[in-house]
This record gives C-alpha cells, sequence and structure tokens, in this order.
C-alpha cells in the first residue's frame, strides 16, 4: 500500500502538470522499482475481450458506479468506515488524522502521532516548493490586478465628476444668463 500511496503522490505532484502523462508516470514507476511493462499489462487486460477497447473497461466502469454511490467526485480519494475524506491527501497528515480519529479506541501509533511535538515533522510528505511559488506569484498577480482596476475606476470617476460639473457649471451659467435677459427685458418694457 505503501508504494501505491508513494505513486500517486509523485504522479500528483509531477505527472498531472506535465505534458506527457504516459512517459511521466512510466518515469515515476521506475524510480520506485515498479514493473511498467507488467502494469501495462494489467492494463490492458482489464479491458476484457470488447471490440470496443477505448471505451468499455468493466473494472473502470465498476469503480466509476462505486464512486457515483460514494459521492466520491475527485480522484483518487480515501472513504474511512463508508465517509468520503473531504480534504488533501498529500500531505498525509491530514488523512492519518481521520483515520486515527475513526476509531473508538485509538491505537498506540495513533496515541503517539497526537502526543508528538508538533515542531518536528511526523508523516508529513514535504510541500512542492514549486507550487508554492506559483501561488504566492498568482496572488501578487492577483492583488496588482486589483489595484490597476481601483486605480483606472478612480480615473473615471474623476472624468465622471469633471464632466457632471462642467454640465453643472453650464447649467448654472445658462440661468444666470437666462434670467439676466429676463431682467434687462423687463426693464425696456416699463
Amino acid at each position: 500500500m505503501d508504494t501505491w500511496w508513494d505513486y500517486v503522490t509523485k504522479y500528483d505532484e509531477f505527472c498531472i502538470q506535465s505534458g506527457d502523462l504516459e512517459d511521466c508516470s512510466r518515469n515515476e514507476m521506475a524510480d520506485l522499482k515498479l514493473d511498467f511493462v507488467k502494469i501495462q499489462m494489467c492494463v490492458e487486460d482489464s479491458f476484457g475481450d470488447n471490440e470496443d477497447t477505448c471505451t468499455s473497461n468493466p473494472v473502470l466502469d465498476s469503480d466509476t458506479l462505486q464512486m457515483g454511490q460514494d459521492q466520491i467526485f475527485l480522484f483518487p480519494s480515501v472513504n474511512i468506515n463508508g465517509f468520503t475524506f473531504r480534504g488533501n491527501l498529500v500531505p498525509i497528515d491530514g488523512v492519518y488524522e481521520a483515520l486515527c480519529e475513526s476509531f473508538n479506541s485509538m491505537p498506540p501509533n495513533c496515541v503517539r502521532y497526537f502526543n508528538q511535538d508538533r515542531s518536528t515533522p511526523g508523516i508529513i510528505i514535504a510541500p512542492n516548493s514549486e507550487h508554492a511559488s506559483v501561488l504566492i506569484a498568482a496572488g501578487v498577480l492577483i492583488i496588482l490586478f486589483g489595484f490597476f482596476l481601483f486605480c483606472c475606476y478612480r480615473r473615471y470617476l474623476k472624468r465622471e465628476l469633471r464632466s457632471q460639473m462642467a454640465r453643472d457649471v453650464q447649467f448654472a451659467v445658462g440661468q444666470y444668463v437666462e434670467f439676466k435677459e429676463d431682467k434687462e427685458d423687463s426693464k425696456l418694457f416699463r
């Protein structure tokens, strides 16, 4: 089971964003000393003797049906006592804590885990620093874009205010001129 977790973790970290999933998968399996050809044959055999080997796979169809029944929307997912774990699978601490908390009486390993000093890493898989830098860069870009929009909006408001003020002044001057002309006309008729 550890090998599966190791593979899923490496695949998620390195292969999801790569352009060639099969080559990346092959490389990760080689790093874990897994036989890619044997696994590939197992995958191909799971399609059975159907003529429609691209879309019909009884094993995957069964898994998909079970995922729908268990309300699993992300893969891979973890079910603990019939409940789907909602959280990050990596680092694995969250899964381990949920698993330990599902016991009526915690096993000694769980007790030790919860009693350990959190300043030293436990079952933590180091986060990918590339992901962190991308998130920080995205956050900075979003903030800069928001500032840019704010500046544009302020500039728009200033223009609108000047335009409105010019219209108001023009209207007031027009009324004043009209009032003055009316006053002069009334003097002429006296």
